[in-house]
């Protein structure tokens, strides 16, 4: 091969060793680079995450580098955050460390003896607690229970009593214990105790707001009742005794089976009056007396009762019967009404008026008999004044007949008109008038 074709192949592509030859591009391979000299304390490196050449690394790039120290591998500790308290734990997290406790006091709860004796360095000293006699200790986790285990329950020794007493007072027990007395200044009678159920006779005793329930009171010569307070009785009951002045007597009846029976007159100078549902009052005028009959019946302002032999002088009447006739008016009432209108059960015998302030044309309807009942005979008058509105006279169902022509249905009534509807069947009524048709 000549040295010229030798040479040719050497710049053919391909990789030549220490340099690869792509065409016009020509590639040195790094590992041919020689060790450059670097400054003290520079580490050299690649960060490209590539193939590339070595160079000089700044501390963030060699940090960004080195993998996190955890539990199972090396690497680098991470930032503490600052401070001077936080320590690296084991997980290598910086934590703060855990309370390292604070300066302790004591001091005993209550009055009595506490149990906490000293402090010496972080040694908390307590007093120990021993068994006395008929005495014993238990305890749980969180109790210490101290039994007494004398007989009955009780200790012995003497029972412990107050520095001073009352002569002769009761003694009585001071709380729950059994061993304290206390002294209740309540001094034992000369006499024989009255029992709470024992038959006894008491002398010279005055009951303060008693309840006395059944038994009976004999050989009284004054029995004096107050409702309450101080001063003069409001009832006093003696031989031949009155009611004073402002006093009131009263007896509660509280049941049908409850009476009071007088055996002599009873005389009153002033009202008389009862109370409940058959109250009686009689009230006196000064000059006129009230007389009961001796028969019959009192009749009442509400019941239903017959009058026999009575003389009405003027009186007055609303509503009723006399010998089954309706009682009427003596005039004709007027029921006025400025809209459409339907008659009702009080516009019997009266007029229904249509005033000439109102021009608009109305309607004036009769109901049908299933809804309101007029009797038979019922007479309505319709007044339809000058300058008002025509009126149509209606009926709902029942049957309306025009007086004369016979024909059935609503009728109108003009201006200055009068008509009449008489009921004459429980469902029919016949009307006549002027200006009707």
């Amino acid at each position: 091969m000549s040295k010229a074709r030798e040479n040719a192949d050497k710049l053919r592509d391909g990789d030549k060793g220490d340099v690869i030859v792509a065409g016009p591009s020509w590639t040195l391979d790094p590992n041919a680079i020689p060790d450059q000299v670097s400054p003290a304390n520079t580490i050299r490196g690649n960060d490209t995450g590539d193939t590339a050449a070595t160079a000089n690394l700044t501390p963030a790039q060699v940090t960004a580098l080195l993998p996190p120290a955890n539990a199972l591998t090396k690497g680098l500790v991470p930032a503490s955050g600052g401070g001077t308290a936080n320590y690296l734990r084991a997980d290598f997290s910086w934590t703060a460390p855990p309370d390292t406790g604070e300066a302790n006091t004591a001091s005993n709860l209550g009055a009595g003896t506490g149990l906490f004796s000293a402090k010496s360095g972080v040694d908390l000293q307590f007093k120990s607690l021993v068994a006395g006699t008929n005495v014993t200790f238990s305890s749980d986790a969180n109790t210490v229970t101290i039994n007494a285990t004398g007989s009955g329950g009780g200790g012995s020794g003497d029972v412990v009593g107050p520095a001073s007493a009352t002569a002769n007072a009761v003694a009585v027990f001071d709380g729950t214990t059994g061993k304290l007395l206390a002294d209740s200044t309540k001094v034992l009678p000369t006499g024989a105790l009255v029992g709470t159920s024992d038959t006894q006779t008491l002398t010279n005793k005055t009951l303060t707001s008693p309840t006395i329930d059944g038994g009976a009171a004999t050989a009284l010569t004054t029995l004096a009742v107050r409702n309450a307070g101080a001063g003069t009785f409001d009832m006093t009951v003696a031989h031949n005794g009155t009611l004073t002045a402002g006093r009131a007597l009263t007896w509660n009846l509280n049941d049908a089976a409850r009476s009071v029976s007088l055996s002599g007159d009873l005389a009153l100078a002033n009202n008389f009056a009862t109370s409940g549902n058959f109250a009686l009052t009689l009230t006196q005028t000064g000059t006129t007396n009230v007389t009961l009959p001796t028969t019959g019946t009192l009749a009442t302002l509400a019941g239903t009762e017959t009058l026999t032999n009575k003389t009405l002088t003027d009186p007055t009447m609303t509503g009723g019967t006399v010998d089954t006739f309706p009682i009427g008016y003596r005039n004709v009432p007027q029921n006025s009404q400025s809209a459409a209108y339907t008659l009702v059960l009080a516009d019997a015998g009266k007029h229904i008026f249509h005033p000439s302030a109102d021009t608009t044309a109305r309607t004036f309807t009769i109901p049908a008999n299933s809804s309101v009942a007029y009797p038979i005979g019922t007479a309505i008058t319709f007044v339809n004044q000058n300058g008002a509105g025509v009126i149509t006279i209606a009926i709902t169902t029942d049957t309306l007949r025009l007086a004369g022509a016979g024909t059935t249905g609503s009728r109108t009534l003009a201006a200055n008109g009068v008509a009449t509807a008489l009921k004459v069947t429980s469902t029919e009524w016949i009307i006549s008038g002027t200006g009707l048709t």
